[in-house]
């Protein structure tokens, strides 16, 4: 799985010295936020509410051209991946390019390479998900955002089959992430590690890490991420056949599930469950057709390289879509930031 990236921790700080007075002037209503405010406000709830960052954004919009170059980047990006996280690409898209727009104005460019890795990324365009991490990579960046980085550069490498490089990044990245404290990259990185064992056919180091994973979401609250790093992990005991743990874990993993009102997870654990009824002999509740149906509602590429492996073990004619290709016409161009990565 991808990941977002925090903006500047100081900037309701740096905002109060370099913003025009009327920027952080009292509102007429006492409850309006500031400017600076809505932002922090906005950044903070980014995982939870992208509908309500987008609205933010929307608000504050007009106001930005009155801003510093690096606090009109800062809104930009994240209103970016506030889109993608809502799927709206086009807006995304559009978000990241202004950001860019601001680069001759002296502004660092290395969040806005990694946004747009995070935007290509979740379009399914892995291959320009790769070149904007790489290009990322080229620019100084703070621990946190190092961290985050070598998670994506991971995940993207592992999709181009370099998995010794992809697990060099996730064990360095989850070096860094202990040693600064980063709580919510710790389990990132154990999940990724985890499936790229399954991925090697490693299965015991799998589970332990997707264990770790899911029990360490858990006590963040995230019930999307606990139910993916419970599918990945359930996964790895339906491919061993090792239904003994698969059904003693899948229990609290449905019901994370069930919390999360996560469609493709309900899919997966639907297909895991006729793969387990049908290699143990057990009546399968759910018909071919109807499992064919669920499955071509997959549109996460990774659980669809999943569903294909399971829909070939017990033979059921399914095919997977091929990964999308990003046409050359729909490329993303951000021309000044890809001037600094080549220099």
């Amino acid at each position: 799985m991808i990941v977002n990236f925090n903006s500047s921790r100081d900037c309701v700080v740096v905002l109060m010295v370099l913003l025009p007075f009327v920027w952080l002037q009292p509102s007429v209503q006492a409850a309006e936020p500031t400017p600076a405010e809505l932002y922090q406000r906005s950044a903070a709830m980014l995982a939870q509410n992208p509908a309500q960052v987008i609205s933010n954004f929307e608000q504050s919009k007009t106001a930005l051209p009155q801003a510093p170059p690096w606090y009109q980047r800062d809104w930009y990006l994240l209103a970016a991946r506030a889109y993608t996280a809502q799927q709206k690409f086009t807006q995304a898209r559009e978000a990241v390019a202004m950001a860019d727009a601001l680069v001759p104005n002296g502004i660092d460019a290395a969040e806005i390479a990694l946004t747009a890795g995070f935007v290509t990324y979740h379009q399914q365009f892995r291959q320009s998900a790769r070149f904007w991490f790489n290009c990322a990579d080229k620019f100084q960046n703070s621990p946190e955002s190092r961290a985050k980085l070598l998670l994506n550069l991971g995940v993207v490498e592992t999709f181009a089959g370099d998995y010794d490089l992809a697990m060099s990044h996730y064990l360095h990245g989850l070096a860094l992430a202990e040693q600064y404290k980063f709580a919510s990259l710790i389990p990132m990185y154990l999940n990724s590690i985890g499936n790229l064992h399954w991925r090697l056919e490693q299965y015991e180091p799998a589970i332990t890490a997707l264990r770790q994973a899911t029990f360490q979401y858990a006590k963040l609250n995230n019930k999307v991420s606990q139910s993916r790093s419970g599918v990945n992990l359930l996964n790895v005991l339906v491919t061993m056949e090792d239904w003994e743990r698969y059904l003693r874990l899948y229990p609290g993993i449905e019901q994370a599930v069930q919390e999360a009102k996560h469609t493709e997870f309900r899919v997966m654990l639907n297909l895991f469950e006729v793969v387990r009824q049908r290699r143990t002999g057990q009546p399968v509740n759910l018909p071919d057709v109807a499992l064919k149906a669920e499955l071509s509602e997959l549109r996460n590429v990774n659980l669809q390289r999943m569903a294909q492996l399971l829909a070939d073990k017990i033979q059921l004619d399914w095919q997977a879509p091929n990964v999308p290709v990003e046409p050359p016409e729909l490329q993303l161009r951000l021309p000044h930031t890809e001037t600094l990565c080549k220099s």
